[in-house]
């Protein structure tokens, strides 16, 4: 039986992007050969499997995070906010199968201010939080020789695809209020 902390990155983020990118695939192909191997010896029940299915894919997104946190953090500085990342559908349950999708949400904690400045100056939060987000996304998403890590959707953001990409919590509260 694995732990959470079983589901831990082991390589470094200090990577050139494209050999973090297979690392990152490469990494998620063995988690997964050893979740389907205990599928096949039925060394593990289904309610195992797929909260390890989940926790693999936790993983890389807190992989393509801490390594897009830091890219953005040299070029514009730290931002003067929080920032999340929000599983949401069967990845909220840890209930993710083999084939699933990632159902993300970007959420960050005020539109007001800005980063503290790095090689390329400061941003206010909204347009950092959104360079961010796309720079996940596409950690995850690109296609390498060692295929794409993660189909992600983030389609269950606030207005769906015609909402902004990252929302702050005031946002979010004025949008579930008026949906509620």
């Amino acid at each position: 039986k694995f732990s959470p902390s079983d589901f831990k990155l082991s390589f470094p983020l200090e990577l050139p992007k494209r050999e973090f990118l297979d690392r990152l695939r490469v990494y998620k192909h063995y988690q997964m050969c050893r979740v389907v191997l205990r599928d096949v010896l039925r060394l593990a029940p289904f309610e195992e499997l797929v909260r390890d299915v989940t926790l693999i894919h936790k993983a890389v997104v807190e992989g393509a995070y801490s390594y897009a946190e830091k890219e953005l953090t040299a070029k514009y500085g730290k931002p003067s906010s929080t920032f999340l990342v929000v599983a949401m559908g069967k990845a909220a349950g840890y209930e993710l199968n083999y084939s699933s999708d990632l159902d993300l949400v970007f959420v960050y904690g005020s539109r007001y201010g800005e980063t503290s400045g790095g090689l390329y100056g400061k941003l206010q939060n909204h347009d950092y939080f959104t360079l961010l987000a796309k720079e996940i996304e596409e950690l995850l998403t690109v296609k390498t020789k060692e295929g794409v890590c993660v189909v992600v959707d983030t389609r269950l953001r606030p207005n769906g695809t015609m909402g902004p990409l990252v929302n702050d919590l005031e946002a979010l509260e004025q949008y579930y209020t008026a949906v509620a």
